[in-house]
C-alpha cells in the first residue's frame, strides 16, 4: 500500500508541477476538454502509474487510485468540491469512462503474462512465488498473485498455463477488460 500512496503522490508532486509550468495551456480556453484530457493521459496519468506491475491492489488502493483520477479531472475543470458536482457528472461533462484502474490492471496482467511465459528465469520463480524461505507468524497476506485470479475468475495455476498459450492469454485479456 505504501508504494502505491508513494506513486500517487509523485504524480499529484508531478502534476502540480506540470499545470504550474503548462499554467497558460491548462488555463487555454482555445484548447479543447478532449484535448486536455488526452493530454493529461499521457503527461500525469503514465507517470502517477509508473511501476503498477508491481503493485498489489486491493480495495484501498483501487480507492486511492479512482480519487487521484478524479482529482484530476477536477483540475482540469477547474471544479472545485465546494461546488459539490458528483464524479458521474464529471464523467459526463468530459464524456469518459472510469478506465485508469483498467489500464493498471491491463499492465499488471501483461507482465504476468510476459513473465510466467519466460523459461526458467528468477522473475518466473518470484511471481509464482517458488522463492524458499518460511513464512512469519499471523494472517496471510494478499499476495500479488492474488490479483490476478481474481481478475480472470481461474484459479492462479490455470491461469499459469493460459499464459503458455499467448492467443487464449489475449482472449482472457480482452474478456477482462475490452478496450
Amino acid at each position: 500500500m505504501a508504494t502505491v500512496l508513494r506513486t500517487l503522490e509523485r504524480g499529484w508532486q508531478w502534476e502540480d508541477r506540470q499545470c504550474s509550468h503548462y499554467h497558460q495551456f491548462w488555463k487555454s480556453k482555445d484548447i479543447s476538454t478532449t484535448t486536455k484530457v488526452r493530454l493529461l493521459k499521457v503527461l500525469v496519468w503514465l507517470v502517477a502509474i509508473r511501476g503498477s506491475e508491481g503493485w498489489t491492489i486491493r480495495s484501498k488502493e483501487e480507492k486511492y487510485i479512482e480519487a487521484f483520477k478524479m482529482w484530476c479531472y477536477r483540475r482540469l475543470l477547474r471544479i472545485p468540491w465546494t461546488q459539490h458536482k458528483t464524479n458521474e457528472w464529471i464523467l459526463c461533462k468530459l464524456k469518459v469512462d472510469r478506465e485508469l484502474l483498467d489500464h493498471v490492471k491491463s499492465l499488471k496482467l501483461g507482465f504476468y503474462g510476459h513473465t510466467t511465459r519466460k523459461y526458467e528465469s528468477l522473475e518466473k520463480e518470484i511471481v509464482q512465488e517458488c522463492v524458499p524461505g518460511y513464512q512469519n507468524c499471523g494472517r496471510q497476506c494478499r499476495r500479488w498473485t492474488d490479483d490476478i485470479a481474481e481478475w480472470t475468475a481461474i484459479k492462479i495455476n490455470e491461469v499459469a498455463t493460459a499464459v503458455e498459450d499467448r492467443d487464449h492469454w489475449r482472449g482472457i485479456l480482452r474478456a477482462i477488460n475490452p478496450s
